[in-house]
């Protein structure tokens, strides 16, 4: 970024955005705004939860104004974000809308996801919906983002499995 805000500079922002809707955004203004989502982000003074929240806001913001002005021809557009900052060994999540983190390590499968809070994603509400956890990596830790779990993979998470190569044998064969 040029010209982060003091304490950003090492900051190494993860964004993972999925629109949906019967009003596609075409994949320039997809690019558009995820730039100036991290634009905003490498900006904000602050703490680290106050710049994810700055960039979460900013495409909450954007999707209501877009849904405001075709509401009477019925279209739409609804986000599900996940913002994450690696600092060192640890990352630090904002999940926006319902999606799942999955956290695979040699003791297991973490899946992250807040579905009380974050029910409708963005662009529904005025109010960003949004919620904060991090996570320690370690050598060999795996991280997956997804906007939303094919069916299956929650009982297939729960069964546990000592490598991610069994873990993802396992997904497959659920998904196919």
């Amino acid at each position: 970024p040029r010209r982060p805000a003091r304490g950003r500079e090492e900051d190494q922002l993860i964004v993972f955005l999925s629109l949906a809707g019967n009003m596609p955004l075409p994949a320039a203004e997809h690019d558009r705004l995820v730039t100036s989502l991290a634009e905003r982000f490498h900006r904000s003074p602050g703490s680290l939860t106050s710049a994810l929240r700055a960039g979460a806001d900013f495409i909450n913001q954007t999707l209501v104004e877009r849904n405001m002005r075709t509401t009477g021809k019925g279209q739409y557009l609804v986000g599900r974000l996940i913002l994450g900052v690696l600092r060192g060994e640890q990352l630090f999540l904002a999940l926006c809308g319902p999606v799942h983190v999955l956290h695979h390590t040699g003791g297991g499968t973490r899946h992250v996801h807040e579905e009380q809070t974050v029910r409708n994603g963005l662009g529904a509400s005025q109010t960003t919906p949004i919620h904060f956890t991090q996570i320690d990596l370690h050598p060999g830790d795996l991280v997956a983002l997804c906007a939303a779990l094919p069916s299956g993979w929650e009982a297939a998470l729960q069964q546990g499995h000592a490598t991610f190569d069994l873990l993802r044998k396992s997904l497959l064969t659920v998904t196919q």
